[in-house]
Order: structure tokens, then C-alpha cells, then sequence
């Protein structure tokens, strides 16, 4: 655990996914924007769905990657449920498909089922030892809890992302304020992540205690960094 964990510290992870339609929304789009990122320092990866997994796993079988799943397509009132790696079948096929590192919703919400995240972590752990779990959060209390329950990992992935803290979301910021809270609490390494945009977010993130910080849409989704670039475009010349 110490190695791979090691392998994260003050590491930049980049996120590489896409979702629905999207044109760069399959196994060999992805594994090449993975490949590309790495081309430019990227250390560690993190992406969703098995096939996306196994196609980046197979051509950077040394770059340390976080799996998870997502719903295709997204469900509706995403704040409401839980959506990333909800069950135990699925995030054994995450492990399966090559992932190192789990990542599964740890927020106080109910599991498709019924199942209980308890069981889903310590099934993983008994089954697959030498894989470590993240935990993604979206308060205090969620990373408390899943700290208790033996996450390697705590991630302020979902802060803005639920009906409980949807407002923090507005700002366009990354949640410093919860990642400086799990910091001084938790006995694991945190990793900021959601809303970072900048190379100074990232300086932030790391001043304020973060083991690894997670970028994604402003790296790997264009169309988002473009309808970035065009809110600089003067109105009226928008045509």
C-alpha cells in the first residue's frame, strides 16, 4: 500500500474521461489522451467504464490508474443519488478490468439495492488486498466515515455534486475550504478534486495539504475549454 500511495504523493492526476455522445467517448480516443498526458508529466490516471480502463491500462501498464463507473447515460438528478462505482459487482469489474485503485461514492446516500458501502469496502478489501480504495466525498463527515470504514484515499470529488452542497458548486472553485477540514481530521491522504481549472489552483490545493490534486475538464475536454475561451468573446460578436 505504502508504494502505491507513495506513487500519488504531490502528483498531478489527470482525469480522463468522456461521456455520452461525445466524439472522444471510446476506448482508443481516451487511451490516446491518456497517452498524450502522460507524454506531458502526467504520473497518475483516472478514468471511468472497464473498457476505458483496460484500453489505457493495456498501453500504460506502469502509470498508476484510478477506476471507477459511470452511468451512460447519466441519470437523472445526479445530485439525488449515488452514481460513481454504486455497487460491488461494479467495482469489481473496475478491479478487473485493470484499475489499481477503486474510486466508489462514500457520500450518506442510499446504494442501488440497498447495498451498504460497509460491505462493498470490506468485500473489496478481502477479495483484492493489494488494491487501494478512494473515497469520494462531499463533506466532513462523509470523508470521517469513510476513514472509519478503512478508505486509503479521500477525495473532494463530490463537494458541489449533491443536494446538500449544491451551493458550493456556484462559485466555479474548488472546494479549499473541505479539503483544508479533511486534512486536519483525517488520518489518510486527501486529494482536492472538482473544479480545478488552473495551474494556481493546483499551488493552492498543495499548500493547503492536498497529497494529489485531480484535473480533468480542463485538460482532457476540449469542448469544455473552449466554451471557457468563448465567454472572453465580446457579447455582441457572438454570431
Amino acid at each position: 500500500m505504502t508504494d502505491l500511495l507513495q506513487a500519488l504523493k504531490h502528483q498531478l492526476i489527470v482525469s480522463v474521461q468522456a461521456e455520452g455522445n461525445a466524439p472522444l467517448n471510446t476506448p482508443e480516443h481516451l487511451s490516446a489522451m491518456a497517452q498524450t498526458v502522460v507524454l506531458g508529466g502526467a504520473r497518475v490516471l483516472r478514468t471511468a467504464q472497464p473498457d476505458n480502463i483496460r484500453a489505457i491500462k493495456t498501453a500504460l501498464p506502469h502509470i498508476p490508474l484510478i477506476g471507477l463507473t459511470k452511468p451512460e447515460p447519466m441519470i437523472e438528478a445526479p445530485n439525488d443519488h449515488v452514481y460513481i462505482t454504486p455497487t460491488l459487482a461494479e467495482a469489481l469489474q473496475v478491479v478487473e478490468a485493470g484499475a489499481d485503485i477503486v474510486a466508489l461514492d462514500a457520500t450518506n446516500r442510499p446504494r442501488p439495492g440497498g447495498e451498504l458501502l460497509a460491505t462493498i469496502v470490506t468485500e473489496l478489501k478481502q477479495q483484492y488486498p493489494h488494491n487501494r480504495l478512494m473515497a469520494d466525498v462531499a463533506t466532513l463527515d462523509d470523508g470521517l466515515r469513510a476513514a472509519e470504514l478503512g478508505f486509503d484515499i479521500v477525495g473532494t470529488t463530490l463537494a458541489g455534486y449533491t443536494t446538500d452542497t449544491v451551493e458550493r458548486a456556484r462559485c466555479g472553485e474548488p472546494d479549499m475550504d473541505l479539503l483544508r477540514a479533511l486534512v486536519a481530521q483525517l488520518p489518510c491522504p486527501v486529494v482536492l478534486e472538482g473544479r480545478v481549472w488552473t495551474p494556481e489552483q493546483v499551488r493552492q490545493g498543495f499548500e493547503a495539504g492536498a497529497w494529489a490534486v485531480v484535473v480533468g475538464s480542463a485538460i482532457t475536454r476540449p469542448h469544455q475549454i473552449t466554451q471557457r475561451f468563448l465567454t472572453g468573446i465580446p457579447q455582441h460578436s457572438r454570431q
